[in-house]
């Protein structure tokens, strides 16, 4: 599809920019005008290997900067190599570890990866999708001093003038609201995160369906978004149990985030009490636009995108 390469950076630096905060690290993005900006390609796809390769630096940097570059090659054959760049001041790779860090589970330093966590399967899933894309990801580092991971995936260039960019909202265009993220995905909800705190809103994250109902309990919100597929109690059971809650809790708008929008499961949703669904990947402008319409407390029509 036609992707716009300035929208998805700009939504990879809203999605990791709270990663960055908490860690106090100096974080950058660079992208020369001279880049092209509507591409033919993958957009999903190129959105996960890029935000593993920032979340990594960020989780193994201590102190010091996480720099992201994006530049471009003279087109060739139709198709216009693009690099992308993430460097960072962490703790660094030795040499023999780095030609295992791409296979499956491969991990650096055990101890290391005890304290920042993970299972090494990230990058081995991102050299995958790099090479299903006619692409080459690599890394070079030097221990103590930093790492450089590097994607160079060949893209055609999109259309003149689309995609449209998406202009995102102003706090002045949406009002603040009180919004409870039920999510399983970590992934997701830094994204949701990253992206709807910049608009003001504010945020209470959940990971499972039993906390989000508990939450909705003890806490005042003015929308839910509500994964569907969750540990513990899944969103529909907790839809459920919220219509069944005194009010105002009871009336609480549910909008739900599912990749799975068929027509037999619009109609479990919509009798589970959701208020609307929209699909995964997250469609930006309809998610905005939903959290729009439910400035009133009484909205209780139903749709499904």
């Amino acid at each position: 599809m036609d992707f716009s390469l300035s929208w998805e950076i700009e939504n990879l630096r809203a999605a990791v920019a709270p990663l960055a905060a908490e860690r106090a690290l100096d974080l950058r993005f660079q992208m020369p005008e001279s880049v092209p900006e509507a591409l033919w390609g993958d957009p999903t796809r190129l959105r996960q290997v890029l935000l593993n390769l920032v979340r990594n630096a960020i989780r193994f940097t201590e102190s010091g900067s996480v720099t992201f570059v994006v530049s471009s090659q003279p087109p060739q054959g139709g198709r216009t190599r693009f690099c992308f760049e993430v460097r960072d001041t962490g703790i660094g790779i030795p040499v023999e570890q780095q030609s295992r860090l791409f296979g499956a589970f491969a991990q650096g330093d055990r101890t290391t990866t005890r304290n920042v966590g993970g299972i090494g399967l990230g990058l081995a899933v991102s050299k995958r999708l790099v090479q299903a894309m006619g692409g080459e990801i690599g890394v070079d580092s030097t221990p103590g001093t930093g790492s450089l991971f590097w994607v160079e995936i060949p893209f055609k260039l999109g259309a003149l003038g689309k995609p449209e960019r998406e202009k995102l909202p102003t706090p002045s265009e949406i009002q603040p609201r009180r919004i409870l993220i039920a999510e399983e995905s970590e992934l997701i909800r830094d994204i949701l995160h990253g992206i709807l705190s910049r608009q003001g809103h504010r945020l209470t994250l959940a990971d499972n369906g039993a906390e989000a109902l508990d939450l909705v309990q003890k806490e005042a919100f003015d929308l839910v978004l509500m994964n569907i597929q969750m540990p513990v109690m899944d969103g529909l059971e907790v839809t459920r149990r919220i219509r069944q809650l005194s009010e105002p809790a009871r009336n609480i708008p549910i909008v739900a985030l599912t990749a799975n929008v068929t027509v037999h499961e619009r109609n479990r949703y919509l009798a589970a009490g959701i208020n609307e669904c929209l699909s995964k990947p997250i469609n930006w402008r309809q998610l905005f636009a939903a959290i729009g319409r439910y400035a009133d407390s009484g909205y209780t029509s139903t749709r499904c995108r």
